[in-house]
């Protein structure tokens, strides 16, 4: 490859080496339009699966709540830079989608730009072609099209802008520059933590500028590895105790985990290089993590890595250029392969929104060997670089489409993953809620036969039947939903939010005595849940000589949720059987406040007008 040397890149511009302002305005505009032509259909897209965290997060909707995303989050991780994000943009445009959609796209080409200032610095002749295959390539669709990856999006400026200030610290030596640099990762961290491998770059980068690695760029790298532990434990903490516990996460010793990732880091590479099939929940694996096969890519990679460090290898010119950007690729992959359990491996082992900053390093390559193609005059290059780059943007563009509502996600992947009962699952909620019930059971049933032991599909479909008055069969799946959570907390008692789904199943069939102590104890262990506080509310409002307990508890629930009708509405009925007509007319003026026309608060209020408190 026709790469500067390291040492020269020492001294080279940190812009791409082309001629002009003119050229640069031209390159940076054909990013940005073939950005915006691989979103556009994204742009009005509606909130999707784990969206609801946001519209329904109170947190992120009152003004006191900026301060407990940084003191007292209630999120299942802690990342309070990409909270800070949401809060603001909630309260820029609230509801409407197309603000967090823009936002995202806007994100992600700050994201373009600075990887072409990124490569640019480290000497690589097209970098603005790396930037541009970074804003078109299928793998990073999920990431800006799916508002709740903002994630991504968000943490990516300031990591590659650590990454330039760290390049620029090396070439000075400044300590301003350092300092930057470390302030960037921070940023960076309280983003997304899985970037914690940025110090694994920094050594990275000190050998590929020399050839070695010495102590003076160990103790510059301390202060960044203080920053990456501190907040991957925190990053762990939050999600052993907030997130993991609520699924069924595969259990694996360290082969079966060693294996799994190798199988995850084989499917990042070839999806980043031949991004064909892409999808939201791709199907498990179908050789198994304790297979021998799993740990041919550990081998392959060791293979590679002495090929290319190995003295008069046809390939060893261009080994340092090739293991940092493979480096960059495999280092921020690590903390999602598997080796660390995440939640949402109970979903599917891989996912294109974990690969998003990887994908840095592949384009990078890609770049790198365009150069090396295009210096060389070789008169195929330009046409098959033109090729490559209308397949990649026509192929997003089709697919940001599948993000456009819950109905195409879904039905998008229950036709390429017909394995998932998670897929499934979904597409029956989503169908549901618009009507099709008939559908809805269809797919809660294939969902219930891909996963028998999935207590919230039987949940889900008995709720549909109920509604369809199918009573017998809906206490059946009811039965059997309770049997599955009974057994889930027998396996793990400190599970959450399973406490609150088998109390509502409980008073399904008319065992309201039951669901009292589930609730109760739901409280105990999330008592900032406004949901199990209301939930238990409802049940002792209906318990005689517990009037007091319920309306202490909508209490609370309105502290945590000023904004909800329907716990603003049963607060005044509470507060209206204990003889408290007055505050139980101020409930009522909230609910109509939330919503002027809801006819029950309005008939409430009526009946309440005039009426003098108990004495």
């Amino acid at each position: 490859m026709t790469l500067r040397t390291p040492d020269a890149a020492r001294t080279s511009p940190a812009l791409p080496l082309v001629r002009g302002n003119r050229v640069r305005v031209l390159q940076a505009a054909a990013i940005v339009l073939l950005c915006l032509y691989v979103y556009c259909p994204a742009i009005r897209g509606g909130w999707l699966w784990d969206d609801h965290e946001i519209r329904n997060n109170p947190t992120l909707h009152s003004w006191a709540g900026l301060g407990k995303i940084w003191v007292a989050p209630a999120a299942t991780d802690y990342i309070p830079l990409e909270a800070s994000v949401l809060w603001a943009e909630w309260h820029l445009w609230g509801d409407a989608v197309a603000g967090y959609h823009a936002a995202n796209i806007a994100f992600h080409l700050l994201g373009a730009f600075l990887l072409w200032r990124l490569l640019g610095k480290l000497g690589v002749r097209l970098a603005w072609l790396g930037a541009l295959l970074f804003a078109i390539h299928p793998v990073a669709v999920e990431s800006v099209a799916w508002i709740s990856e903002v994630k991504n999006t968000v943490s990516l400026p300031p990591l590659l802008t650590a990454a330039c200030l760290w390049i620029d610290f090396a070439d000075t030596g400044r300590r301003r520059t350092y300092l930057l640099s470390l302030a960037c990762f921070l940023a960076a961290l309280l983003c997304k933590g899985s970037v914690v491998m940025f110090p694994g770059f920094i050594l990275l980068h000190a050998w590929w500028r020399r050839g070695r690695v010495g102590w003076p760029d160990i103790r510059a790298a301390l202060p960044f590895l203080a920053a990456a532990v501190a907040i991957g434990l925190v990053t762990i903490h939050f999600q052993e105790i907030r997130a993991i516990r609520d699924w069924r996460t595969p259990e694996a010793g360290f082969l079966a985990r060693a294996g799994g990732a190798g199988l995850a880091l084989d499917f990042y590479f070839w999806k980043c290089v031949v991004p064909g099939e892409v999808m939201p929940v791709y199907p498990r694996w179908s050789v198994g993590a304790t297979s021998p096969l799993a740990l041919i890519p550990w081998l392959l990679a060791v293979v590679m890595t002495f090929l290319l460090l190995r003295r008069g290898s046809p390939v060893r010119p261009a080994s340092r250029h090739l293991l940092l950007g493979l480096g960059w690729f495999v280092l921020f992959l690590l903390p999602v392969l598997g080796f660390v359990t995440m939640s949402y491996q109970h979903i599917a082992p891989v996912a294109d929104h974990l690969a998003y900053i990887s994908l840095a390093g592949v384009v990078g390559l890609a770049a790198a060997g365009a150069g090396a193609a295009d210096a060389a005059g070789r008169p195929w290059f330009r046409a098959a670089a033109a090729a490559v780059v209308a397949a990649l943007a026509i192929g997003s563009h089709r697919y940001a489409r599948v993000f456009a509502s819950q109905e195409t996600l879904w039905t998008y992947n229950a036709a390429h993953n017909p394995g998932s009962a998670v897929v499934f699952a979904n597409l029956g909620l989503v169908q549901d809620r618009a009507g099709r019930t008939d559908e809805a059971i269809e797919n809660y049933e294939r969902a219930i036969a891909l996963d028998p032991a999935d207590p919230d599909s039987e949940n889900e479909l008995a709720g549909v039947l109920a509604r369809r008055g199918r009573a017998a069969a809906a206490i059946r799946h009811y039965e059997r939903a309770i049997s599955l959570y009974r057994a889930a907390l027998a396996r793990d008692p400190g599970l959450q939010d399973v406490n609150n789904k088998l109390g509502l199943d409980l008073v399904a069939v008319g065992r309201a005595g039951e669901a009292l102590g589930q609730f109760e104890e739901a409280v105990r262990k999330n008592p900032g849940s406004y949901e199990d506080q209301t939930n238990l509310a409802n049940v002792l409002a209906a318990v005689p000589g517990r009037l007091g307990e319920a309306i202490d508890h909508f209490g609370i629930a309105a502290r945590l949720n000023p904004d909800s009708l329907l716990i603003r509405r049963n607060f005044g009925y509470a507060l209206a059987m204990a003889g408290r007509f007055a505050e139980a007319r101020a409930q009522f003026g909230e609910a109509l406040r939330i919503d002027p026309g809801d006819p029950e608060s309005r008939s409430g209020m009526a009946r309440l007008r005039g009426v003098p408190d108990a004495p």
